[in-house]
Parts: structure tokens; sequence; C-alpha cells
């Protein structure tokens, strides 16, 4: 049935935001994402100084990264999750050490985050007129049924 949908989809040239929105799937793959980098970012922190897992991620090399080298290296996506997320910077570290919290500001983040991501997009919905979409209802090809849209 998934095939079947996304066919429909791309044959009416439905977006992906109302598609998610007609499932019920409010948050993007990116921001699902964000939030599990963020979980495992607290996880590593509550380790203990000894395992070789957090000396890798919090450890750092005194020398300059080569011109042909990564642009972006975990350090600095972590950094731009944060601030994404409204988490402070400086008191992430502290945060994080109760799990609770740290799941509760996770969720949080993500929560806050869709709701920026979907007001934007309902500005954009209505500055490109996609709203029709809403209107009808496509017949799967290949299974028969209807798919209002």
């Amino acid at each position: 049935m998934c095939v079947c949908v996304c066919m429909c989809v791309w044959m009416e040239h439905i977006s992906s935001v109302h598609v998610a929105k007609r499932f019920g799937m409010e948050e993007s793959l990116e921001d699902m994402m964000i939030a599990r980098r963020l979980c495992w970012l607290g996880h590593v922190a509550r380790m203990s100084e000894e395992r070789i897992l957090k000396k890798v991620l919090f450890g750092w090399l005194p020398q300059r990264r080569p011109a042909h080298g990564t642009k972006m290296r975990w350090h600095d996506r972590v950094r731009r999750d944060l601030r994404k997320f409204h988490i402070d910077e400086n008191t992430w570290f502290k945060e994080c050490q109760e799990r609770a919290v740290w799941r509760w500001k996770c969720r949080d983040g993500l929560r806050e985050s869709t709701k920026e991501r979907l007001a934007e997009g309902e500005e954009e919905c209505e500055e490109k007129c996609y709203c029709y979409c809403y209107h009808r209802t496509i017949v799967c090809y290949r299974y028969h049924q209807a798919l209002d849209v």
C-alpha cells in the first residue's frame, strides 16, 4: 500500500508536507533525527570518564583540520541541534545528567521545532496555493482504493 500511495502522490504532484499532515505525522525526519542525536549525546555524557566512547566524542586534537577534511564535525552538528531545540549550550551538560529531565528537554524541543516548522509550512502553503490538494480523492491504480487528500 505504501508504494501505491507514493506512486499516487508522485503522479498527482502532492507535497510530502500534505501527505504527512494527512496521516498525522507532524514531525519531520530531520527533527526526529535531531531528537535522537541529542538523546544519544545525553546518554554518552552520563557515562563514566573512563569509557572510550566518551573520550572519543568529547576529545579533540590540538591541530587544524585539513582543507580537504569534513566541513561539519559531530561537535558542530550537535551545537547546531542544541540551538535549534533552544537548549543552552553552556548548561546542557548539567541538564543531561538527569535522564528524565534530558528526555523531557529533547521531546519539548521536538515539539517546539515541529510547531515552528508547521507555522512556516502553513504560510508557504497559503503563498503557493497548494490547498486544493485537500479537496480531492485519488484512486489507487494498483489496489483500486480511494485516498482522500
